[in-house]
Parts: structure tokens; sequence; C-alpha cells
């Protein structure tokens, strides 16, 4: 987007299209410890606008101070004294009596008729009413039965308590404003008071009927339609295309009038694809040589190497560790520790390196404690697989069932919004508003994961203190855990024991030589019984994050609005129906995990590989074909190529789901191997490079910035660390602010895939560059260009010490030379170039005026502060 083109009218246009969509699709329950949602929004129950806070009133008339809305009311209420249980789990019961009642007195009838049916009528059907076009607010007021239902946010009217009615209140303009057109008369909103009083006495004897979601027009959707492969279109320009993938872009540009820029010079090539694949820039040897002789073939061995590398394993790990909101904590309200979550990470860097089929890598996630294993070590892995279930942020407090509920909600939103692009999430507490997904199908899938253990260590907190188990995946797990506990109790027992003798002895030091002889004597057997204690620890069972199939899996009830406390429907597990997976069968005593991860696997689903080669896709070219990568539903964008995106899915699929083979065909493909030159009339034809005409320049970041300035500076250790991670050394404790050191990320020269991701608080350089949340599911991150970030480089102590040792590389590898080679050296393993003469000069000049014992630290952490050292181009 041309920003300077937007005027200020059309931003506020953008801003307020924007709020509308974020009211109307992310609509949180009420509820004390909501379900998480990014951008809560007040929800819209009758037609009308959200009255703003500081509206000026209308001219010859006063209006009361807006009360707090209905839903903030009962939270706020649940602090205080609870209502009677009995009469709440009766209410709609007794609303339906109160009708039914007020119904036999004809004279109330009358009333209703005379005085509230017309306003009803003339008011209220248009948006509220089964003949409406779009039911707002799923608010039925052409019904007895749905008023006293109401909408998304409960009863519209509460029989014989007009205080408590939201109907009443949106008449009064104290909450919401109906009719929006204008408040009606006083007199009007009288009649409804009284007639809420006595009853709300309705004659309508019709049932409530929803308007239903047309689930089978909705997969005439392009996302829902199976990926076919189409035949690569002619283009006039022959000799261009080295590979189908060229040939669909190149005929869309050719069809505009295009033509792509040239290919990119040799050393930015091989800088692009290095970091690209491995998040590391190349060695100044590779450079040279291939900007020496830069033919396709030696660019292809190039690839290959890369590709092999473990370097490209980690690199692609943080790609995926993005998606599925990795973190080593919960985060929310309570920050406790996931001391065993980096065996998910670790498995996930194994799986890239293995180049593991992707299908198999979505089942294990979801389902790899239900899969057969050859021995105990693939048992280990299948189950350290499932902590992509058990890692999402959750709280540790408030009801069980609403923390339960909550997890499942994660789980959802994480499994299908990461494989399927598709938001089942928001029909939580409706049907979704833009996808044809009925809550129905929420609740279907809910059961699966209801019906299935979190094993994450953390449980309720208790005493201030999280409880809670792991997955043990070691042989013998529960008898080696029971033999090292009692082993923990030995020694804890012998330690006070040995604290005690230790304080008689000071106390008999003077007074009783006698007794000290003696308690010296004891203080060397128990020494001897902890040596000999300790000498022979019983094994730890290694322990991970996973879930395992509860005894007792069920279906469960359709949560109305979400709220745990009032339940519809008995819905049967299964998955989603706009897909016909209503086909899959789950088998009795089962949750159905298995089947679903499977379901979600096959070819038969036609958003899997669509959604995995759009994200390859993204990461390689700045932008997915389909831009939204995280939402391939009718709120996302349309594929900017669809024949190329379902071509590349199909055969993504026959060749057997690698992502290795698919991002090797991509980078060497010629579209890939563009400069990034600025085409002024491609600009004005295609601003947004949507057609490719170019390589999209790209700000690394920030994991790739990092480790780039410790591979600058020859320190950067490329192995996992031994530990693991340092969240493992504290065991599950809840955390505070002030991090332990260990925990910040400062000092130490591992990869940034392996620095400790606690929520709400990353280590600094990942969180002024712009690093995924680890709260959220992440395709795409943001990049933002701030002052902070060039002030971070520039007063860093944490760069400021990578740039020394930077300096002090140069100088153990060329001891005694004159500066000139130095700053080629330097050049090289910076920006992966030689440099020009006038930056030549520039620099000689710069190291001749410093300070000696300081100048080279300076000119290394300067190279790290420019521009081209944070860009691709």
């Amino acid at each position: 987007m041309n920003l300077k083109s937007l005027s200020i009218k059309g931003l506020v246009v953008a801003l307020a299209f924007a709020l509308l969509v974020g009211l109307g699709e992310a609509a949180p329950r009420a509820k004390k410890n909501p379900s998480r949602v990014k951008r809560p929004q007040p929800t819209k129950t009758l037609r009308g606008k959200q009255r703003p806070g500081r509206q000026k009133p209308r001219a010859g008339r006063k209006r009361r101070p807006s009360p707090r809305p209905a839903q903030a009311r009962a939270a706020k209420n649940k602090n205080r004294r609870q209502p009677n249980k009995k009469k709440s789990a009766n209410r709609n019961q007794a609303q339906r009596k109160a009708g039914q009642a007020a119904k036999l007195n004809p004279r109330q009838v009358a009333f209703f008729e005379q005085r509230i049916r017309p306003v009803l009528v003339k008011h209220c059907y248009q948006c509220h009413s089964a003949k409406a076009k779009e039911v707002e607010g799923e608010l039925y007021v052409d019904t007895r039965q749905g008023l006293l239902e109401g909408g998304q946010s409960g009863p519209a009217i509460v029989p014989g308590k007009p205080e408590e009615s939201l109907l009443l209140e949106a008449l009064k303009y104290e909450s919401l404003e109906m009719p929006p057109e204008g408040k009606l008369p006083d007199a009007v909103i009288r009649d409804f008071e009284r007639w809420i009083r006595m009853g709300a006495p309705d004659p309508r004897t019709g049932k409530l009927v929803r308007k239903k979601m047309d689930v089978s027009q909705g997969r005439d959707f392009w996302a829902y339609q199976p990926p076919r492969k189409y035949p690569a279109p002619s283009v006039r320009n022959t000799s261009w295309p080295t590979d189908s993938v060229d040939r669909f872009i190149l005929a869309r540009l050719e069809a505009a009038g295009l033509e792509p820029v040239e290919d990119a010079d040799p050393a930015t090539l091989i800088r692009r694809v290095s970091f690209d694949l491995t998040g590391l820039p190349p060695r100044p040897e590779d450079v040279q040589a291939f900007v020496a002789n830069p033919t396709l073939e030696n660019y292809t061995q190039y690839v290959d190497r890369l590709l092999a590398s473990q370097e490209f394993a980690q690199r692609w790990a943080q790609h995926w560790l993005d998606v599925v909101r990795f973190g080593e904590s919960t985060g929310k309200d309570v920050n406790v520790t996931y001391p065993f979550a980096w065996r998910y990470r670790n498995y996930v860097v194994e799986a890239f390196h293995q180049d593991k089929p992707f299908n198999r890598f979505i089942v294990e996630q979801i389902a790899g404690d239900l899969l057969p294993a050859k021995n105990e070590k693939e048992r280990e892995r299948l189950i350290v697989a499932t902590g992509f279930l058990a890692l999402g942020p959750k709280t540790a407090v408030g009801p069980e069932e609403q923390r339960l509920m909550d997890i499942v909600d994660d789980q959802i939103e994480a499994t299908f919004t990461v494989f399927m692009g598709t938001t089942v999430h928001c029909a939580r507490c409706h049907d979704h508003k833009f996808d044809p997904i009925p809550t129905q199908d929420y609740y279907a899938i809910a059961g699966i994961f209801r019906s299935t253990e979190v094993l994450d260590g953390v449980g309720r907190l208790r005493r201030n203190q999280p409880t809670g188990r792991f997955a043990y995946v070691s042989p013998g797990a529960d008898e080696k855990l029971k033999a090292y506990k009692e082993y923990r109790r030995k020694r804890q027992q012998l330690n006070d024991e040995i604290t005690k003798v230790t304080r008689q002895r000071l106390a008999a030091r003077r007074a009783n030589p006698k007794r000290l002889k003696q308690l010296d004597e004891r203080l060397r057997q128990l020494r001897r019984q902890l040596n000999q204690l300790e000498l022979n620890p019983p094994p730890m069972p290694m322990m991970a994050m996973g879930v395992a199939d509860r005894d007792n899996p069920r279906d469960i009830h359709v949560l109305l609005r979400g709220d745990i406390r009032q339940r519809g429907e008995l819905v049967p597990r299964g998955f989603l129906s706009v897909l016909g997976a209503s086909e899959v069968k789950i088998p009795q005593g089962q949750s159905g995990r298995l089947q679903l991860a499977r379901w979600i696997a096959s070819r038969q689903n036609p958003l899997t590989a669509r959604v995995i080669v759009n994200r390859v896709w993204a990461k390689l070219f700045g932008r997915g074909l389909v831009p939204t990568v995280d939402n391939f539903g009718s709120m996302g964008q349309k594929p900017s190529h669809p024949e190329l995106l379902d071509t590349l899915a199909v055969e993504f699929m026959d060749q057997g789901w690698s992502l290795k083979r698919l991002i090797r065909r991509l980078v060497l493909s010629h579209t890939y191997r563009l400069s990034s030159r600025f085409d002024p009339h491609a600009y004005e034809v295609d601003g947004d490079n949507v057609l490719r005409w170019r390589m999209q320049p790209r700000r690394l970041d920030a994991e790739a910035i990092r480790d780039a300035m410790l591979e600058a500076a020859g320190i950067l250790q490329h192995d996992p660390p031994a530990e693991g991670s340092p969240v493992m050394r504290m065991g599950v404790v809840r955390l505070r602010n002030n991090l332990p050191k260990e925990l910040k990320g400062e000092g130490t020269n591992v990869r940034s895939l392996y620095l400790p991701r606690i929520r709400n608080n990353l280590p600094e350089v990942l969180k002024v560059f712009d690093a995924a949340d680890p709260s959220y599911i992440v395709g795409q991150r943001d990049v933002t260009t701030v002052p902070l970030q060039a002030l971070f480089l520039m007063n860093s102590p944490e760069v400021r010490r990578i740039a020394e040792a930077f300096a002090r590389r140069l100088e153990e590898e060329l001891p005694g030379t004159q500066p000139e080679a130095r700053i080629r050296r330097a050049y090289l393993l910076a920006l992966a170039r030689e440099p020009e003469a006038d930056e030549l000069q520039r620099a000689l000049q710069f190291v001749a005026d410093g300070e000696s014992d300081r100048i080279w630290a300076d000119f290394c952490q300067a190279l790290f502060a420019s521009a081209e050292f944070r860009y691709l181009y």
C-alpha cells in the first residue's frame, strides 16, 4: 500500500471498517476468565451502535450517565454475594412459566397487543426476526421464546425485573441504543417497563426458529474446493522460465504488460539464499568462490549443501515455532514455567533435519501418543511431539471447568489455524460470522480435546504454587519416579539430620567435651550415609509435555454463548461439516484425536497442503500467494496466483509431502533469483509487487540479526545446549517480572532459537526487532522501523560484547597486517561482499583517527548498525 496516497478521510474510513470487523468476529463471552481473544470488543446484541464514551448529548435532551453493560455488571457481581443457585439454574424455566401465566390474563395480553407488539414490529423486526436478512446479535424478538433466550449478551428480558432486562436498557439508551435511528418516546419506554414488571405477558406461541448457516452453500468457497493441478501457461518470453513456477509468474506479468527485472548479482543472491535457508550469513570463502564462478550448477550445489545442514533445520524450526505459539511458560495472569517445553523444540529441529513428511509431522503432533512405536526411543519421540497441544498459554486460576475449556479453545485454535488456516475457534460462542462453521462443529471438535488430558506440569494453582503432572516417556516411569522420590526424601532427611547435629556440636563445643566427641562420631556416620546414597542415585524418568486420552472419552454439550453454566444440546464428537467430515466415524472408547489428525493430514482435505505451501512461499518471498497466511476464510485475502497455489499443493503431496524438496524448487526458480531493483513503471502498475516483478527487499528477523552478529564474531554456538534450556533447571515455579539473568539470554552465544522463550518477557534483542509473541499464532511477523532499534545497536552492552569479539577475531586471523586487509575481511564476514573503493577509504580514515584500543570494536559495531547488515536485497 502506498501510504502517501491515503487521505485522512480514507484512513478514518479504513479504521472504522477494521473496528466493525473486530466487533463482529471476536465477540467474547462475559465471564471472569474469558477465553483468549486478542482484541475483545463489546458484543452487539441489539441493532444499533455502541454508545461512545464521551459523546455529547443531543440538543434539548439530557442523558443519565451510562451504567455498566449487563455483561460487565455480571462479571463484577461474581465477587459479591452469590445469588440463589437453584433459582439461577432454573431461570429459563421460570421465565417460560411467567410468560405462560401472564398469557392467562386478558387485560395484560391486551396491553401487549396494543402497546408492545406494534412497537416491536415497527422498530425491531427488520433486524431481529426470522424474516430479517441478517439477524443482529442473534436476538429474535418475534417470539416470546426469542426474547426470553435472548442473543449473544443473554436474555433480552427478565420477566418481573425491568432493571435486569437488557431490552429496556437499550430502549433507554443506557448501554446499547435501540432503535438506532432515534430514541423512542418516554411514554413508550414506560410501557415496556410496565409490561416487563407485570411478567412480560406475550400471547405469541410460535417456536423460536433461528436461522441456520447454509453449510452446503459454503462449500462453494474457493478454499473448500479440492486443489487441482493446472498445466503451465504459455508465455512469450520462453527463454526466461526455468520451472513451471516461473511460467505461472511470467504469464501474469505479461498479461499486465510487465516484465521481470534483471537477476540479482552473485554476492546478493548467495547472501539471500544463505539467510533464507539457514538464518546465517554465507562463509567468506563461499562468497568468493561463487562470485568468481556464478553458474546455476554451482548455485544448485550450494543450495543442496545448505538444505542438508543442521543450520537449515534450526532456521525452519524457528519458523514453525512461531506458528505453534511455542513458549516456555504459561503467560497470562500467573506465569508458570514449562521446564520441559524444550524437548518439543528439539523434536521440531530433528523433524526438519530428517525432512519428515509433512503429513506424518501433523499426525505425530496431534496424536503421536496414539501411534504404534517400533522401540522405546520412538515412543519417547512421539509423546514429545504432542507437546504441540500442551505448550499453549493458559491460566492456573479460576473454576476448573472454565480453565479446561479455555485449554480446549487454545488447542482448537492452534490445530485448525496452524494446519488449515481456518478460524474455527471463532465459533465458540456463536455460529462463525463469516465462514460456514456452526457452533455445533466447534463443540463436536471440543469434545475430542475435552476427552484429552493435558500433561504440562502446571494444573491448578494451590497455595500460590502450581500443581500438575507431566508425561513420562521412559519405560517403567511410575516405578522410577517412585524410587526417585524416595531417594530425594532420604537425602533430605539426612541433610536435615546433619544440620541438626552440626548445631548441637556448636552448642556443646565448650560446655561438654564428652558430648562433643559423640556428636563428631554421629556427624561422620551421617555424612558417610549421605555420600553412599548419592553415589547410586536411582534414574529419574524422562519427563516431557504432552497429552493422553482420558479413560472416559465423551461428547459435550454446546455452551450457550460460551458460558460453562448454560448448556445446550449434546453434540457428537466430529470434525468440520463444511468439508464433509461427518463421514469420519470415531470408534467407541476413543477420543477421536487420531482420526482428527489423519483427516487433517489426508489428501482429501483441501486446505492442509495449500496452507503449508503458502507458508513456505511467504517465508521465501516475503509475501504469501495468499497474503493472510493464517486465514484462508472469507475474511482472508484471495490468492494472487490461484492456479500456481493449487499446482504447488498437488505436486507437494505427489512428491511425498517433502518440505525440503518444495523449498529447493522455489529457491532454484528464476523468480527467486531476481534482483530487488526498483522499476518505476512496474511500481505504478503493481506497487505492492503482487505479481512478483522483482524480489521484495526484506529486513532480517530478530533471530537472524543476533545470530549474524555472533557468526561474524566467530563465537556462535551452533549445537543445541547440552542442558536443554535454562528453564529446566528452575523446575515448575511461578515467575515474577524480574527474571533471573539466565532467562534473559544475556552473555550466551547459543543460537537465538535456543534462547529462553518466557511469555510476557522475551530477551531484549528479540523484543526490539519484532520477534513473534509466543502467546499467539504468528504466521507472518510484524516488521517495524523505530528509533529504538538503532539505539539498541549503538548502546546495548550485549551488542558491544559481540563487537569486541569480532574485533579480536580480526586481530587473531590477521595479526600484524595492514588495516586494509582487516577491513576487507570484516566486510566479507558481516556483509558478504568486498567494500567499494570509497567505503574502503572511509573505513581506513575511521580506524586511523580513533583510539587504538577500541577503534576496531567501534568499526565492527558500526557494521552491525548499518542498514545493509539488517536487510536482504
